[in-house]
């Protein structure tokens, strides 16, 4: 058994009130419609703003204890970092440790927080856990104005739990679990791994005896809201400093629109931006006339143009948008390379123009040969991220030096994949159109 069996029944304890801080055609955004957490919005710290009420869930399982008992834990500083950045930018904190029920206990927030233990997240009984309900939990407390960050192992561990069903047990319950809130609430979910250093009792599944250990192992962090809600809190860039971050996802019912443009870079053959064509507001466009590919040298007959993208508010994990096999490109044309944003040293500024050089974080060349003249369509496609296929592990009672596996991984974000999957508009995360035109 994974966790630590004190009582039959699993406990939720409500940890404080609350925390509050400080006063309550074409686009007409340069480069195209904002996605997430770069819509414009005030900054959620200005006087007058609604700010959302953030539901902090925190697992007390006997499993978690590992966590806790390092001095240097970066599970504790991560908790602590991230607990003290919202508290200026939400209305309410409410903390909560998590099994099933829940149990108001009146302790203070940043005292719990500061003071975070074992003899502080045993309080009321910690028992077996379940992810899934979990979940549920989390995601009942999710409105247009609540958002709920959930701090577990993503370990699923439930009565009669063999290897044989957990991917049927863990897949479709995560499916019916999300499925309805996705349509009705409009959710973002957002996951993101994060290691930390582990000292005491791990419980591998299926009937082996719990073991000590004393190494790095993962966590997570889940995210859920209503995407407008999420964007409030600006709490994307903060998990991404965060002590022990390793990687991220995201999944939206809604496809995104970056902000991009046409750019001087890599240009083969000729051609001219086109505003009056563009459907970007100038500078930025996305639009080109009397495109010709190269008339001599050893690149005749090909064209090549490059588009710049700022993708710094989608959170992906950035390995995702170097691997070509996650995008479509329509048009007869290819990807020829990507560059990311920490290769732009060697590129002149003009040849990133409308953009600053930092606000650029992929270059993407395209690259055709013969007649150029195409309405061409850039997809980043929805697929299950590589780093969570590689997280995923069928057992655990070989985990001695086991740094980043977690049992069952694959299966739990299965299916969450599958409900939104069924419940979006598109399979892509973004599609963005360039016109070339003769």
């Amino acid at each position: 058994m994974k966790k630590l069996a004190l009582l039959i029944i699993p406990w939720i304890i409500v940890i404080g009130a609350c925390k509050r801080s400080g006063n309550q055609n074409k686009e007409t955004v340069p480069g195209a419609a904002p996605k997430k957490e770069e819509l414009k919005a005030e900054p959620a710290t200005s006087p007058g703003i609604n700010r959302p009420n953030v539901n902090l869930y925190l697992e007390n399982s006997g499993s978690i204890f590992g966590y806790i008992n390092p001095q240097s834990s970066q599970y504790k500083q991560a908790i602590n970092d991230l607990y003290f950045y919202l508290t200026s930018r939400c209305d309410t904190i409410t903390t909560y440790t998590i099994n099933d029920e829940i149990i108001n206990e009146g302790i203070n927030n940043d005292g719990f927080i500061t003071g975070l233990s074992r003899a502080s997240l045993e309080q009321g009984e910690p028992g077996n856990s379940d992810i899934l309900e979990m979940f549920t939990r989390s995601l009942e407390a999710v409105n247009r104005h609540s958002v709920s960050i959930l701090i577990s192992d993503g370990i699923y561990d439930i009565k009669d739990y063999t290897i044989d069903n957990l991917q049927t047990k863990q897949s479709q319950i995560t499916y019916r679990v999300f499925m309805p809130n996705i349509k009705d609430q409009n959710l973002q979910t957002i996951v993101a791994k994060m290691s930390s250093e582990f000292n005491g009792t791990y419980f591998p599944c299926c009937g082996y005896d719990p073991v000590h250990i004393q190494q790095k192992r993962p966590y997570y962090i889940w995210i859920f809201g209503n995407e407008a809600t999420i964007q409030k809190t600006r709490i994307i860039s903060r998990i991404n400093e965060l002590d022990g971050f390793r990687h991220i996802h995201e999944y939206s019912r809604n496809i995104g629109a970056p902000k991009y443009s046409v750019i001087p870079y890599n240009q083969k053959g000729s051609y001219q931006n086109d505003f009056d064509l563009s459907e970007l507001e100038a500078p930025f466009c996305n639009a080109v006339s009397d495109a010709q590919p190269a008339h001599g040298g050893a690149s005749k007959g090909e064209f090549h143009f490059s588009v710049a993208l700022d993708l710094s508010g989608f959170p992906i994990d950035k390995d995702y948008y170097q691997n070509l096999d996650n995008y479509e490109c329509t048009g007869g044309y290819q990807i020829e390379e990507i560059v990311s944003g920490q290769e732009l040293e060697g590129i002149p500024n003009g040849r990133l123009y409308p953009f600053e050089r930092g606000e650029v974080t992929h270059l993407v060349t395209f690259s055709k040969s013969g007649n150029p003249w195409r309405e061409v369509h850039l997809r980043l496609k929805e697929n299950m991220p590589q780093w969570i296929q590689a997280t995923h592990s069928d057992q655990d009672h070989h985990i001695e030096g086991d740094t980043s596996h977690t049992i069952g991984f694959r299966y739990l974000m299965q299916g969450i994949d599958q409900a939104y999957n069924r419940a979006t508009e598109s399979d892509y995360l973004f599609d963005v159109t360039i016109d070339i035109n003769q």
